[in-house]
């Protein structure tokens, strides 16, 4: 967890903001259950008051996971599913300098990076449109993601002065824990 780490001046906050997506295709069908392959991916960042050159740096992460949803619709009100994952993780921690990006440019600087070999947990409660065959409406989801980048440290201590993450800033591993609400297009193979 990025709150956990303890850099060379300041912390990472301990929320951040996530977007991502999902498709989901039905692979088979038993009754009131249903199993459900396909792919999700998000984008995430955190803030932190940790100053670099210009700027506080900033922590982005990508996920591309390939998963599985075993969903149970009782078809009078919400569907739960529960929801596994495995893929890639990709974080890294990096100043960016946005107002210069204002005067036609940016300016980047990459402090730290490692990708690996990750997944989640997770459940999803499932508000169907009462309309249109209960296809469309929103949803719910809260997982848990587990991958291990390792340690967090300034990649090229030599072009950093003051240090900004330091030596040794301690390791970054799961548990993420993200909560999620967004809508869907309620396509009938969803």
């Amino acid at each position: 967890e990025l709150s956990q780490l303890t850099p060379s001046n300041g912390r990472f906050d301990s929320t951040g903001l996530n977007l991502g997506g999902a498709v989901h295709w039905r692979m088979k069908e038993s009754g009131n259950r249903s199993l459900l392959a396909g792919l999700d991916f998000m984008m995430f960042t955190n803030e932190s008051n940790i100053r670099h050159v210009r700027e506080d740096v900033t922590s982005r992460g990508l996920s591309i996971v390939p998963s599985v949803k075993f969903m149970f619709d009782s078809g009078t009100g919400p569907r739960y599913s529960v929801d596994l994952g495995a893929g890639f993780y990709l974080v890294d921690i990096a100043e960016v300098d946005m107002l210069r990006f204002e005067d036609g440019w940016y300016s980047e600087d990459q402090l730290w990076e490692d990708t690996d070999f990750g997944g989640y947990a997770g459940v999803t409660i499932d508000f169907r449109s009462r309309k249109n065959g209960r296809r469309g409406g929103f949803f719910m989801a809260t997982k848990i993601h587990y991958f291990d980048l390792g340690d967090v440290a300034d990649e090229d201590p030599s072009l950093v002065s003051p240090p900004t993450l330091g030596s040794d800033a301690g390791s970054l591993s799961g548990p993420m824990f993200t909560l999620q609400f967004g809508s869907h297009l309620g396509h009938p193979w969803q």
